[in-house]
């Protein structure tokens, strides 16, 4: 539970982490607040188009109306 007025833009809040990953609540905006299960790929690299088929990050399944996509800047990853 995130106390009131601590929900600042720009937070996030893990609610499980471990060493490839986190889910969590993330900030972005007044109006945006997701919750996110993020996986980093193990290959190095900032930019998610560099990551070889056999490092990236595949999605098995996932729930309707559930939003999916490669990230990058802070590592790359899904």
């Amino acid at each position: 539970m995130v106390p009131a007025g601590q929900d600042i833009n720009g937070s996030f809040f893990m609610a499980n982490g471990f060493s490839a990953g986190y889910f969590g609540m993330q900030v972005n905006s007044p109006t945006e607040k997701r919750v996110l299960f993020s996986i980093w790929s193990p290959f190095s690299t900032n930019d998610p188009a560099l990551v070889p088929d056999k490092d990236k990050v595949h999605l098995l399944r996932k729930g309707e109306n559930t939003i999916t996509q490669v990230f990058g800047g802070e590592g790359s990853g899904a």
